[in-house]
């Protein structure tokens, strides 16, 4: 209820110390690794699996998270955010009546992720669907290196995915459950969690499902985690660089569309310079918009996506 909120706090108020498990590291890494080239002299008789790599994530529609430059992400302004966001209303409380509000439109805005008529849907306890999809669920957890009824930790679930070759549909799943487990929807342990298969089984359909209303729905679960005094499991980066796009401080930035390609890690750290521990006194921007230049751009080749940058 939005009555049941927390209510604003200042930017320096002493408040829940800020944990999470949702950090950049292993995500960076393992996106890094898939930039790469593919060293065709090292190896002269595999294919440039890394490119199409490259485009499975884009024909998926995740083909923006390939452009992250952020690394380390900024605890205090992470921790001012969480704090304050009411999750009935779904907004950050700033300086007056100005608020930060975060709507599906932020997530198209921020990652330009798919936004399909299908709810994305992850397994459940004992779900009978598990069973159902047995087959695909055992190869998983068997790629995850599942062990005493436990999946890989992060790290390793990046190494096992940054060392493969292939690209084909156990990649594409192996793929997005890593980035929701790191990225998107965690959880409070260190290890990856299988549940969005559920949503993965035909992977082809990838892109009917909206995963904007995901991400929104992960960043309320997220912060009621963070308010009940647990590890928050939201989609931080995606809070982060949605604050930093609508929220101006002092001086006007450039903004481009999708936000996530706007910022590298110089960039942020100039603005915590900049803005200390002043998180409250900034003016909001309307979010972007999508170009209608940029409809198509996850469904190019690779060659031709890179003409556009």
């Amino acid at each position: 209820m939005i009555g049941q909120d927390p209510q604003p706090i200042s930017s320096e108020d002493s408040v829940k110390k800020f944990e999470t498990r949702m950090t950049q590291n292993h995500f960076f890494q393992l996106i890094s690794e898939i930039n790469k080239p593919t060293d065709l002299k090292e190896e002269p008789d595999v294919v440039d699996y890394r490119q199409l790599q490259r485009q499975a994530i884009r024909d998926m529609g995740f083909g923006t998270l390939l452009d992250l430059k952020i690394k380390n992400i900024p605890t205090a302004l992470c921790n001012f955010l969480a704090n304050n966001f009411q999750t009935g209303a779904r907004q950050v409380p700033l300086n007056g009546n100005n608020v930060l509000d975060i709507k599906q439109e932020d997530v198209v805005a921020v990652l330009d992720l798919p936004h399909g008529p299908k709810p994305v849907e992850e397994f459940k306890q004992n779900d009978p669907a598990i069973t159902d999809h047995a087959e695909m669920v055992d190869a998983f957890k068997k790629r995850m290196g599942y062990s005493n009824k436990f999946l890989s930790t992060r790290s390793t679930a990046a190494q096992l995915i940054a060392g493969r070759k292939d690209f084909g549909d156990d990649f594409k799943r192996d793929f997005l459950v890593f980035v929701v487990s790191t990225f998107l929807h965690g959880n409070t342990t260190s290890r990856i969690t299988m549940n969005i298969l559920k949503s993965l089984v035909n992977i082809n359909e990838v892109t009917q499902y909206n995963w904007c209303q995901y991400v929104i729905d992960a960043l309320v679960k997220g912060c009621k985690s963070h308010h009940d005094g647990k590890p928050f499991t939201g989609p931080i980066t995606f809070f982060l660089l949605c604050y930093l796009d609508r929220c101006e401080y002092e001086r006007a930035h450039l903004r481009s569309f999708p936000v996530i390609k706007s910022w590298d890690q110089k960039m942020l750290d100039d603005r915590i310079r900049l803005q200390g521990s002043n998180f409250i006194d900034v003016q909001t921007l309307e979010r972007l918009k999508k170009p209608s230049s940029a409809a198509s751009r996850d469904e190019q080749p690779e060659a031709e996506s890179q003409e556009d940058t």
